[in-house]
């Protein structure tokens, strides 16, 4: 089990901070080469637990991944290993995408996940696998997870919830499938699979009512990953609520599907500016974070969590901080994620001095409260871990983290940044 302590800081600090590359596309990236027409080309992708999964399976399907400093090339097998188990660790992205695109290869193929995995739920990517024709078992709806792929037909298909990894796991099915796939309902969710798809050649059509895809396959790929928001997220609330530090946030992915965060925090009077921005295949710029008293807003607007659900933790820091009462609700999406990121926010802030009252499907906080400090279990949760290393260095005495290595998910050299602060 590791264990970091954090100190709160002393001294005022001025850095630039470059954040780990976007996890959400390098998975992305990765399965779309591995079934593509030609060699191609992932720059600046993110080496983590979480997408060294997705490299495994790709390799385990038979393409060829040539890993260099700065740049990955993914050559895609002639054909397809039919048969295999694989284990995604605890990737619920590299589980539920991919198994859209184990469902269209002819083949038979058991996924099995860690104990944190292994509760989460797949019912809602089975129904449409199941209903284009995949053959999928499993207990319970959780994994392990058997599929029997191949001659999908595509379906008009209505997603009930607004999930990224959902819609994409459909998205990728539909490519290998009989027939125009459409989906429909809450599609409005991140869209970095259908800027990927129309970005190499594959037949979609994208509007504000639905999906739609013809069967093809997509180009080789050429993408450069940008800076991940989500990683960049504690940076931000770093700079808005310490005065202590002065920091530039490089390079970072600006997509509007990502950034729900931002318009939350424009309406608390929060002070950031948006350096150097680039609309390239996604959006990017350097964030700079303004130490700022802000202003909790009553009620969070539902309509943007889907665009901003891994923020949560750290947006609740924040709002711990800012003056007056805010109501989360409609979050019952963040007990069915690493760890029940509810539950375990909760009992981290009191642990640490901060009141903080537990909803079925959200939190109340009032602010600004002292964070005093103590010991927080992470609960395996890199989010949780690196919200609490920020609560940390705002604290009166300090915070203990345990089980704190969970962060090399997604932001493996996260504490070698925050260590920085000291150096």
């Amino acid at each position: 089990m590791s264990e970091i302590f954090i100190p709160p800081l002393k001294k005022r600090i001025k850095k630039e901070i470059n954040v780990p590359s976007d996890k959400s596309i390098t998975h992305r990236a990765l399965l779309l080469s591995s079934i593509s027409k030609g060699k191609s080309q992932i720059f600046n992708p993110l080496i983590s637990e979480d997408t060294k999964r997705t490299i495994n399976l790709v390799k385990e399907l038979g393409a060829k991944v040539d890993i260099g400093a700065n740049k990955w090339v993914v050559t895609p097998p002639k054909s397809f290993n039919v048969d295999f188990d694989f284990y995604s660790g605890n990737s619920g992205t590299t589980t539920r995408i991919s198994s859209g695109l184990l469902a269209s290869i002819d083949g038979h193929f058991t996924i099995l996940g860690d104990a944190s995995l292994s509760q989460r739920p797949m019912k809602r990517i089975i129904e449409p696998l199941s209903e284009m024709g995949a053959k999928i078992s499993c207990e319970n709806y959780k994994l392990p997870m058997t599929i029997i792929g191949g001659n999908l037909r595509g379906i008009d298909y209505w997603l009930k919830i607004p999930s990224a990894q959902v819609k994409s796991s459909i998205m990728f099915a539909a490519l290998r499938a009989t027939g125009k796939t459409t989906i429909r309902g809450a599609i409005n969710s991140r869209n970095h699979t259908e800027i990927m798809f129309k970005n190499s050649g594959v037949d979609i059509e994208i509007n504000d009512n639905y999906i739609e895809i013809t069967p093809s396959l997509p180009t080789s790929l050429n993408y450069r990953i940008p800076g991940d928001f989500s990683s960049a997220a504690y940076f931000i609330a770093m700079g808005l609520i310490s005065k202590k530090v002065d920091l530039i946030i490089k390079s970072v992915n600006l997509n509007k599907t990502r950034t729900g965060m931002f318009q939350v925090l424009e309406k608390m009077n929060a002070k950031f500016e948006i350096k150097n921005f680039k609309n390239d295949i996604e959006p990017i710029g350097d964030i700079v974070p303004v130490f700022s008293n802000m202003i909790n807003l009553k009620n969070i607007d539902e309509n943007l969590i889907p665009f901003m659900i891994d923020e949560i933790p750290i947006l609740v820091l924040i709002q711990s901080q800012s003056e007056g009462r805010v109501i989360f609700k409609n979050l019952s999406e963040l007990r069915r994620k690493e760890t029940d990121r509810i539950n375990a926010l909760v009992q981290n802030f009191e642990k640490i001095g901060v009141k903080i009252e537990e909803l079925n499907d959200g939190f109340i906080v009032e602010g600004p409260q002292e964070i005093k400090g103590g010991e927080i279990n992470s609960f395996n949760d890199h989010r949780i871990s690196m919200t609490f290393a920020i609560a940390g260095l705002i604290s009166k005495e300090g915070i203990k983290i345990k089980n704190s290595n969970c962060v090399d998910v997604s932001f493996p050299n996260f504490f070698e940044i925050i260590k920085g602060f000291f150096s």
